[in-house]
């Protein structure tokens, strides 16, 4: 039996926002060794001060 309201769409979600391509690709690039932890942790920043400003 499957449940009715079951979706195919796979959300990723980041608080109330859908994850930015942008970081998806900025954590690929870190476990490739591309960029730093710190650069991840930049970007990771900027998303949560856009969160903030909408707020």
């Amino acid at each position: 039996m499957t449940n009715a309201t079951a979706t195919k769409l796979h959300y990723d979600i980041v608080g109330s926002f859908l994850r930015p391509a942008e970081l998806k690709q900025s954590r690929a690039a870190l476990a490739a060794g591309k960029i730093t932890a710190e650069q991840l942790r930049t970007k990771i920043r900027l998303v949560v001060e856009t969160a903030k400003k909408i707020w």
